[in-house]
């Protein structure tokens, strides 16, 4: 038996029927789930959650506990830093101070670079 071209720490647990490119490394306690694409020599943190059918290109760093779902594709050499959550929601709701429906997100930066 020979060893596959990537990297799968014994806690993670990687569907079959996901592909993984050669040179990645796979930490613990991530999830990877099926018809899922990882490219190649990417770095998935401890407890990152990958959906069905996410794109990952290739060189792409995931930094710890980072959720990726079903619908987001990311691109060559992005980086995610720590407990980012992409979601799949394409009508996302939110409410303004006095509880009335917001028709789009707005953030905005403080000086610290943070978003409010």
């Amino acid at each position: 038996m020979t060893n596959p071209p990537f990297y799968v720490h014994p806690s993670a647990e990687v569907s079959p029927d996901a592909y993984v490119g050669a040179g990645t490394r796979i930490w613990r306690q991530v999830q990877v789930r099926e018809y899922a694409h990882i490219g190649e020599t990417c770095t998935i943190g401890k407890g990152v959650y990958i959906d069905a059918r996410v794109r990952i290109g290739s060189n792409v760093k995931i930094q710890n506990h980072v959720s990726v779902f079903e619908g987001v594709t990311l691109e060559d050499g992005v980086f995610v830093g720590p407990h980012v959550c992409f979601t799949n929601d394409l009508l996302p709701r939110a409410i303004t101070p006095d509880g009335k429906l917001k028709d789009r997100l707005l953030f905005v930066a403080s000086p610290s670079g943070s978003l409010f």
